[in-house]
């Protein structure tokens, strides 16, 4: 089925992804909920990649792929927002795999609940053989807007690809291209310090691929977490927004910076 105006809108980026790349798709082409449309952005694409993406396309329309030089993760991402036209648009990693009702219970949460901006899910991790390998415990431990709101100033807690977000709110927030491999804290932090609703249904909706070539994938480390608060708050002060909210991010920046020369003294001891 293909629409004028989708519902929803699946924006996926890929690169080097060619492993996991065919079973990532159909897990899509899967869903219970059908009226969407699938935005590929295939960053320096492989012929093998180009060739598992036409195969698909040619058997169903509502995949749309780009293919470009090599932009980066953040440029990809704000592309595939710019020419969506879903109301809702989801994120989808080129490795993961989506539950087959992921969309339809994201669809139907938003539908419910007019004032949440965005919603997430828990995640099972999976190894590269696709075993599973454990849970991320900063995501089980939030299930509740009130949750994720007073965790985010000390470390994320929302799994990218998992996210499923209002099209009128994600064209007032593109992601920052100066926060590389935090892009996403920064858009939560920025969200939540506005007083948006970042919502999450405690269920676990997606497979989330763990392997040496994927991009640095959940819980920050804590230089990355570091630079991000850093960069958020530089920012913030810019606007003149001096939120509680900016200042217990602060406070917890502060807690970092403290403690990450132990961590790293730690790690190198124990290597």
């Amino acid at each position: 089925m293909i629409t004028e105006n989708p519902i929803v809108s699946i924006v996926m980026p890929v690169y080097n992804a060619d492993q996991y790349l065919a079973e990532s798709i159909e897990s899509i082409l899967n869903q219970t909920f059908r009226d969407f449309e699938f935005i590929i952005i295939c960053d320096s694409p492989s012929e093998m990649t180009i060739e598992i993406i036409h195969n698909y396309q040619h058997h169903d329309k509502r995949i749309q792929a780009i293919f470009q030089e090599r932009a980066g993760l953040t440029a990809s991402l704000n592309k595939g927002f710019s020419i969506a036209r879903g109301k809702y648009i989801a994120r989808m990693d080129a490795d993961d795999i989506s539950h087959p009702d992921r969309l339809q219970k994201q669809v139907s949460y938003l539908d419910r609940n007019p004032k949440c901006s965005l919603v997430c899910s828990h995640i099972e991790c999976i190894d590269k053989s696709g075993n599973f390998s454990g849970y991320w415990n900063a995501d089980i431990q939030t299930k509740n807007a009130p949750e994720i709101k007073k965790r985010l100033p000390i470390k994320n807690c929302i799994a990218h690809p998992t996210v499923m977000i209002r099209q009128s709110i994600i064209k007032k927030y593109p992601y920052d291209q100066h926060q590389k491999n935090s892009e996403d804290y920064d858009l939560w932090l920025r969200m939540a310090s506005d007083n948006l609703i970042l919502c999450k249904l405690p269920e676990f909706l997606l497979k989330y691929r763990k392997h040496p070539s994927s991009v640095s994938k959940g819980a920050s480390p804590v230089s990355l977490r570091i630079k991000c608060k850093m960069g958020f708050l530089y920012k913030q002060v810019l606007q003149g927004n001096f939120s509680q909210f900016n200042l217990i991010i602060l406070v917890f920046l502060l807690l970092d910076l403290i403690s990450w020369p132990f961590s790293f003294m730690y790690l190198w001891l124990t290597k």
